[in-house]
């Protein structure tokens, strides 16, 4: 009896023996397959280190504000990695000196030529212009940009000009909505100003103000589709190189539409305010001889009609004293 005892426990012992061994065997046999699989499946690539490739650039050295000249002082050197850079961006300072901000810039600031302006570029016939007779928004700062605008009483409303810079501004004491204007208007511009100021006389209730831009640098300049009186448009046509002479028919063509509105106001004893006049002034031909244009309604007071409250003079005649403008 114990001698089966005994062989029943070597023969458990021997089994477990070799399951242990049989276990161990197919564990190193296991670990050394995956080892051998995983090593086939490692297809991460090996990138070389490259060294970067540095370039100068310039950018601004401190706050540059709107309209500011540059010089070597506001912009400093850099060195970025060539993977980095910026399009269109300028390496040499002297590239730089002498042109015009468009926008504010801020320090450290990659300077484009998209924030900048060739000085050089200023039309020639650009001067100061002082106008007073623009009513002045109750908000309003040096360096805004602005259309003027021009309101008949028809309710017909045109711009007069578009997107220009406020170089300075002096309210009444008064009255905060009038006061002295600084424009830099070209001269067709200030041909048309002319012109708006003499509307906003002879039609009453007529009034010329100005709106401001959200954002000047994204939005895009308004259309001017203000048609000028035949006076100063018989000015314009003597400077081919200020009006287009494609341009006359149309302008013509808005001015009458205009008159025609103008014709139908009333004083207050609802008389008319304007006679018909459908005379136009001619334009000179190649030949020399002056031509007649198509037919044209052209307001001319019948009696003379008091100016706006809201509306000032420069004339010394009218008001004994001068703004120093042009009659702005």
């Amino acid at each position: 009896m114990s001698i089966i005892r005994q062989r029943r426990k070597n023969l458990m012992l021997s089994g477990f023996l070799g399951f242990m061994l049989a276990a161990l065997i197919l564990t190193v046999v296991g670990f050394v397959f995956r080892q051998s699989i995983a090593e086939k499946l490692d297809l991460t690539p090996v990138v070389a280190i490259e060294e970067p490739v540095m370039l100068p650039s310039i950018v601004a050295a401190r706050p540059i504000e709107k309209g500011s000249m540059l010089d070597a002082n506001d912009m400093v050197t850099i060195m970025v990695d060539e993977r980095c850079k910026v399009a269109d961006h300028f390496s040499d300072v002297s590239e730089l000196v002498g042109k015009k901000t468009i926008i504010n810039i801020d320090p450290n600031m990659p300077m484009t030529s998209a924030l900048l302006i060739d000085d050089t570029l200023i039309e020639k016939d650009l001067r100061l212009y002082e106008v007073s007779f623009v009513e002045l928004p109750y908000t309003l700062t040096v360096g805004e940009t602005i259309d003027i605008r021009i309101a008949f009483p028809t309710g017909q409303e045109y711009v007069v000009l578009s997107k220009k810079l406020i170089e300075g501004f002096e309210r009444r004491v008064n009255n905060v909505h009038q006061g002295l204007l600084n424009l830099a208007l070209e001269e067709e511009e200030a041909l048309r100003m002319s012109s708006a100021l003499v509307d906003s006389y002879i039609a009453e209730g007529a009034r010329v103000y100005m709106v401001k831009y959200v954002d000047p640098d994204q939005q895009e300049a308004a259309e001017v589709n203000y048609p000028v009186n035949e006076h100063v448009l018989h000015l314009l046509q003597e400077n081919p190189n200020i009006l287009e002479s494609s341009d006359v028919g149309a302008m013509l063509q808005a001015r009458g539409v205009l008159n025609s509105a103008m014709v139908t106001l009333l004083d207050e004893n609802d008389h008319p305010i304007y006679k018909v006049d459908m005379t136009t002034p001619g334009m000179t031909a190649g030949n020399g001889t002056a031509e007649q244009e198509e037919a044209d309604i052209e307001a001319v007071p019948e009696a003379e009609v008091a100016p706006p409250a809201t509306n000032t003079t420069t004339n010394t005649s009218t008001t004994g004293e001068s703004t120093g403008g042009i009659g702005f």
